[in-house]
Parts: C-alpha cells; structure tokens; sequence
C-alpha cells in the first residue's frame, strides 16, 4: 500500500521564485499527508504559457537552475518536475524524475500539437520514441528518453498525453528502466522495448487540460480507461486558474486506480494548489469497468455551473496576476455587460466562501483600501467600478437595468451623460465637411461616434485605481465585426469572447431563475436579471424610432451561431453549410438563409482586422476566434459574392 498525490498548481509564466515556491509548497504539503510519489503539471518550473521565450536560454539556464533548487526539497517523495529540456540541439517538453532529493533522469513527450490552443510544436521538438541518451548537467551525467523507474521494487513510468483532444491517442511510453535508488540504468532490461501495457504499476500523466465547456466527464472517463488499460494506479497532474491570459485550467487533477477514481482535486479553486490523495493497493486488478459513465451528457445546468465558475476565476486570477487595483466596466443594461458583472460577483462569492475574506483578499493585494473585514457584499463595491453612459438614443430600461444590477451585487455605479460629446464631435466635423449628417447618409459614423465617446471617461475611472478595464464583446459578434473599434472593444480583457451570444442569453435566464451552486442547497441566484433578460439586444445607437435591435442588423443569433460553428470549427464549404441550414432551420425559405449566410461570410472577411485588434479573451468552448490562439484568417481575402451590396458593419 502506496500513499499517492496528483496536484494542481496556479503558477505564472517565467515567474521563477513564485512558481517554486508553489512547487514547494505542495511538496510540503505532501509530506505531513505521508504521500510516496506525487504528481505535479508539466512545465510547471517555468509555466506552460512561456511563448517564444521557449527559445531563449535565459530560459532554459533558469528551469534548469530552479530544477536543481528544488531537489533538496524532494525529500522522502518521488515526484515530477515539468520544464524545458536543451539538449542535442532542440528543446523538449520535460519531465525530471526525482526522488528523495536526487534527479534520476528525464522523459520527454513524443508528440506536440500545432493546431488550436495547442503551439507545442513550434517551440519543442517531439522525442524520437524508442530512444535514450546520456545528458550532461552540472558535471553529472543523466539518462534523458523513454525510461521507467523502480524504486522499493514498485516501476514508475510518465507519459504525456492529453487523452481528450489528441487526435492519435499515442502516447509517451518508455523503453528503459532506472533504479531509483542509485539513478544508474539497468543495462539488462534498458535495451529492452517495452509496449504501455508494460505492467507499471504506478503511471504519472503530467499533461495540463484546459477547460472546455462540456468537456470535463469525457475527460474524466478517459483517464479512467487509461488506467484501465494500463492496469495500473495513474495519477493526473493539472494547473489552476489562467496561466497565460487564453486558456483557464480547472485544476482537476486525479488518483485514479485501475479505472476508480479514488481522490479528484476541486474544480476551480482560488488557491494556489490543491491536491488529491489517496492510498493505494498496488496489488489489486482491475475487475469492473468502472470508467463507464452512465450519465455521459452534460446538462445545460452543469454547463451553465462551469460557465459560471470558470469566467469568474479565469477574470480575477487575470486581475491578480496583471497586478490590477480593481476591474471596471461599462455597464449597458444589455446582456454582455450584464453578464460580465454578474460573473466578477459570482468569483467573488465563490472566492470568500472558499478562503474567507482575509484569505481571499490576501490574494488580491494590488486592490486598495479594502478592509480584510469586510463581507463578500462590501468587497463587490470597491472591487468592481460600472458606468452608464448615456446618449439621446439610451433608454429608461437600460439605464433601470444597469442600475438595479449594481446595486444588487454591491457594485459602485456612477452615470456619465455623454451626449455633450457626441454632439461636439458631430458639429465639429458638420463645420469642416460643410453640411449636416443624418441617418439616411451616415449612418455608420453616426452610430460609432457614440460608441467612442464612451471610451475616455471609463478609461479614467480605470486608470484612478489602477484597474483592468473590461471589453464586453462576445464570439458572435465578433464573427461578424459587430462591435465599434475604439469603442466597445477597449479593454485589457475580453472575458466573453470565446463564448457565443445565443449561450450567453440562456446563461442568464439561468442565473435569474435558478443560479450558480455555492455550496450544496445553497445557489447564487440574481433576480434583478429580470430588467436584463426582458430586453432583445441591442446597441441602442440610433434613435428610439429605428426600434435598432441585434438580430434585426445581423441575422437571429441561433443561426448566426451555427453558421460561425461549421465555418470555424467544423471548415465545411459554403455549400456544405447551406445544406446544414435546410436541414436545421426548415422554417425559413432557401433564399433567406442563402442571404444569411452570404451576410455572415462577407461580414466575417471584412472584419478579420477587427479580431487581429481585439483584447485577449478566454478559450471556452472546442473552438474560438482569436488569431493569437486558435483560428487564423488573412486580413484581406475575396468577397464571397460579388454582387452583394448588403452588409453595414460597425467599424
């Protein structure tokens, strides 16, 4: 019987002193559980989202130098460390094996991704599989390939595979073993091939997942059939919170025994490690297919749960990790904004029930004068900043929606009457041009206008606490380049742009009628989401009289979506996706949806220089839209249909 650990661990990218110290942290922690071996995140001496700093020395010497920093702390565990490996020329994706303060040697992953959120491939070279050689470090010598370790009689082996989103499903197997004891190669069995099922009894995953809605049971059962497969006790390493601004890691890392999980981590804490233990009989086999999960299909409420979960760290771990002194919004009354300030409340409530207010706001140094004292409530006020901003063409509901929001979640909320500046700006420009505008012939101009004004004023009551300005744009918008430059897209984060807005809407309907979990029997509900949820969006740019609404200058967001999802996710033609159409959407004529979907093509290639522009956002879903992280698209292409004359966008 082995006492085993996989943990999850906040680190940030070439934050060496900080992402070792959390690296000693869960080793201590490890320790007073009395664990043998424990699992911890590849990359996690110098953080997965390096970028190309992956190709710098700086960065090789210093993984290396916190490598050997750390070893002294190894003591009584076997454990992995992930960092950078220079070696023969390339660099690779390591993980060093050590046990009780000794470094035994190095596995390094075979197969890098280059596609989606996945660059790998562009800053490690993937391991010849099959093969070993000897590195020098620090005037010792160490094996660096396919190997296995044993130590106390018990073989250990690492393999990295994300068993979710690899295409192939290979993964790292090893081919030699060491001894732990002495680190020496066992030269009668290193020349040995030897497949996975290989009967190691202990298999360490270090690979990080990312959080992708819907996802995690898949997830969750793979790795229960790996470790059927294997036969073996297999423990699953992971980060928490976002590392490098695009991707939130839910921290999940697992014990899994033989298909049965036996300890899971929490989703989406806001600490900075968290850890599964569990104790181990390395001796039982696997009877049952435990892996097999009779309730495979997520809820819309459980993605609805994660949503709501994951928005909410992934937008005040940004904040912490930026050094912000609070966040602040533009808070409309519609749906997006809406939404992002229910969401800093949510990680609020979330963070105080979890580690209390001190423990919370211990964490969030950067954000002044708040008394560690203070209720989840109090908190809201000086941590999140909204404005209305009012123009002649702002309605009573917005203004009473945007109101009763704040003030339901605590918010500060001040009210800016910004039709002074649109009208400076327009009789300046009437004065140099020579006539009037009007809507009938400028109207572009005239819309967006209002949209930038806006944009001085929040940044100010950003910049006086030294805050992180949130953009509100969502995927779907975005698609189609229905947002002002300037204007609505300011902002050092966009929370929601990897989420579309047909979801967004039914999120929250969600969270007025029902709500995010807080702790069992106890949900995070917010009924003044009413005055929001009764709304149909709009940018309320033009006057009442034009009855401006989303869906009317596009096309209904549910299609909109679907266009976008076969486009972007799914890369089917323009014909495949016309079929989908009348197949799906039978109550509207071929020639509606033919114009629908010509509007969504030329819009979308119109505005690429838009999402080249845009403030990072959060990969979410199987896909997004963001050039920086997942879908590149050339900023000038041919139109789609020639003769189309249709189509004003927001510029």
């Amino acid at each position: 019987m082995l006492t085993l650990a996989a943990a999850s661990l906040n680190q940030t990218p070439l934050d060496w002193r900080g992402n070792a110290d959390r690296i000693r942290q869960a080793m201590i922690v490890a320790r007073h559980k009395g664990v043998n071996v424990l699992a911890l995140p590849e990359l996690a001496v110098s953080g997965c989202g390096c970028e190309d700093m992956f190709l710098f020395r700086e960065t090789w010497d210093k993984s290396l130098q916190s490598l050997f920093d750390l070893l002294p702390e190894t003591r009584g565990l076997v454990t992995t460390l992930g960092l950078p490996l220079r070696a023969g020329g390339s660099t690779f994706n390591a993980a060093a094996v050590v046990a009780d303060g000794d470094l035994l040697g190095f596995v390094c992953k075979q197969h890098s991704g280059l596609s989606g959120t996945n660059d790998d491939a562009r800053w490690f070279a993937p391991w010849p599989a099959q093969s070993r050689f000897e590195l020098e470090l620090n005037g010792q010598t160490f094996p660096v390939g396919d190997l296995t370790f044993l130590f106390d009689g018990v073989r250990l082996g690492v393999e990295f595979c994300d068993l979710v989103n690899c295409a192939s499903g290979i993964v790292n197997c090893a081919s030699g073993i060491v001894n732990c004891a002495s680190g020496i190669p066992d030269d009668d069995i290193a020349d040995t091939l030897l497949v996975p099922e290989r009967n190691c009894a202990i298999v360490i995953n270090p690979s990080v997942s990312g959080c992708q809605l819907t996802k995690f049971r898949k997830r969750r059962r793979a790795l229960q059939q790996r470790a059927m497969v294997l036969n073996a006790a297999y423990l699953t390493a992971n980060l928490l919170g976002v590392e490098s601004c695009d991707i939130i890691y839910d921290g999940s890392a697992f014990v899994i025994s033989r298909g049965e999980v036996l300890a899971q981590t929490q989703r989406f804490s806001f600490a900075d490690m968290q850890m599964a233990v569990a104790d181990v009989d390395l001796q039982k086999t696997a009877s049952i297919d435990t892996a097999t999960d009779k309730s495979a299909n997520e809820t819309d409420n459980e993605t609805f749960e994660e949503f709501a979960h994951a928005v909410s760290l992934g937008m005040l771990d940004t904040m912490r990790k930026t050094r912000a002194g609070g966040l602040t919004l533009s808070l409309s009354g519609g749906a997006d904004s809406g939404a992002i300030a229910t969401l800093v409340w949510l990680g609020v409530q979330f963070g105080v029930h979890e580690l209390g207010p001190e423990g919370f706001l211990t964490r969030f140094r950067d954000v002044k004068n708040i008394d560690t004292n203070k209720s989840a409530g109090e908190i809201m006020a000086r941590l999140l900043t909204t404005v209305y901003q009012r123009t002649q063409n702002s309605s009573d509901t917005t203004y009473h929606a945007a109101k009763s929001l704040a003030k339901a979640i605590g918010a500060t909320f001040y009210e800016f009457d910004v039709e002074p500046l649109v009208q400076a700006y327009t009789q300046m420009v009437e004065r140099q041009i020579g006539r009037q505008l009007s809507w009938e012939t400028d109207d572009i101009a005239l819309q967006n206008v209002q949209a930038r004004v806006r944009v001085p004023g929040v940044w100010m009551l950003a910049n006086l606490s030294g805050s992180l300005l949130l953009s509100t744009g969502n995927r779907s918008e975005a698609a189609v380049g229905y947002a002002t430059m300037d204007g609505d897209t300011c902002g050092g984060l966009a929370p929601l742009a990897g989420i579309d807005k047909h979801f967004l809407r039914g999120w929250l309907r969600w969270m007025e009628c029902n709500g995010a979990s807080l702790s069992p029997g106890i949900n995070l509900m917010l009924p003044a989401l009413k005055a929001v949820n009764d709304q149909q969006p709009t940018a309320e740019l033009r006057p009442a009289s034009a009855s401006q609404t989303d869906e009317a200058d596009l096309m209904p967001y549910e299609i909109l979506n679907a266009i976008e999802g076969w486009f972007v996710r799914d890369r089917l033609s323009q014909a495949e996706i016309l079929a989908k159409l009348e197949d799906k959407f039978k109550g509207h004529p071929k020639e509606q949806l033919t114009a629908w979907l010509e509007r969504f093509q030329t819009l979308w290639r119109r505005n690429q220089w838009k999402r080249e522009k845009s403030a990072p956002g959060f990969h979410l879903d199987d896909y997004n839209l963001s050039p920086r992280s997942y879908f590149r698209f050339p900023v000038i292409s041919g139109t789609v249909n020639q003769s189309d004359a249709s189509g004003k966008e927001l510029g």
